[in-house]
């Protein structure tokens, strides 16, 4: 009986724009993250680290269905980093000559944390992004839905905002979960919002002081690998994430 040929797992990934590690926003972002977390219990957005989507997820087609059996090592992500940096290129090619070395797109405009009007069960970060990266998020979309190389059509964000807080009550299809919790449990994750975004506003409070750009530090453009998908994260686990590649983008 022969060896059995070993079977490919899809692989998930996904492009996030993120407050550069280190930087004052990304170290307030994360002492919200784990005192609210403490404090209040985890929500669905505490098992992801802070970030603002730029894409969604999409899966690897496999590379040996596209180059007559042959692959390699890292095949299907120096596919996807090419594409990547070939958007990225386009978009930062007329970068005025003045920038500082390094800095390539103007860095998204921060607003204090915010509980969406219709979205109770929710805490955000809101971002006006200039229209360089709404454009760049379109453009990486096209390239790869022209590639063939991926399974699944690549949505853009509008990368306007980084989730804190919220509880998500639909199911993994996005339509909404039944049955869905009663207005007294509402009423209960409202006030327990209401309490978090006092609490965020503190932490974010030096960062909105006169005179400081928030958004100033340093933003990057991420690509990751989920490589586990946390099923129960109100338990307090966190998806894992393998970082493929990291791009200075402001």
């Amino acid at each position: 009986m022969g060896n059995a040929a070993p079977v490919r797992v899809r692989r998930r990934t996904i492009l996030y724009l993120e407050p550069r590690p280190g930087t004052p926003l990304r170290t307030a972002l994360d002492e919200f993250r784990s005192t609210s977390a403490h404090k209040w219990g985890p929500t669905d957005a505490h098992a992801y680290h802070p970030h603002c989507s730029v894409t969604g997820f999409w899966e690897h087609r496999p590379m040996n269905t596209l180059t007559n059996g042959i692959d390699g090592p890292n095949t299907e992500e120096q596919a996807a980093v090419a594409l990547v940096e070939l958007a990225i290129n386009a978009h930062t090619k007329n970068c005025a000559a003045d920038q500082q070395a390094g800095t390539r797109l103007p860095p998204p405009t921060v607003l204090p944390p915010l509980i969406p009007p219709k979205k109770k069960s929710c805490l955000i970060l809101p971002l006006k992004p200039p229209t360089e990266y709404t454009d760049l998020a379109k453009s990486i979309s096209h390239l790869f839905g022209d590639s063939n190389l991926f399974i699944n059509r690549l949505q853009p964000k509008r990368c306007d905002h980084i989730s804190l807080a919220y509880y998500s009550h639909d199911n993994v299809d996005g339509v909404p979960a039944s049955p869905q919790p009663s207005p007294a449990v509402l009423e209960q994750e409202g006030e327990c919002f209401r309490e978090m975004r006092l609490y965020a506003d503190e932490v974010l409070a030096p960062l909105f002081a006169e005179g400081v750009d928030v958004g100033a530090g340093g933003w990057d453009l991420v690509y990751y690998d989920l490589v586990r998908e946390e099923m129960e994260p109100r338990m307090g686990g966190e998806h894992e994430f393998k970082e493929i590649r990291r791009w200075p983008v402001a």
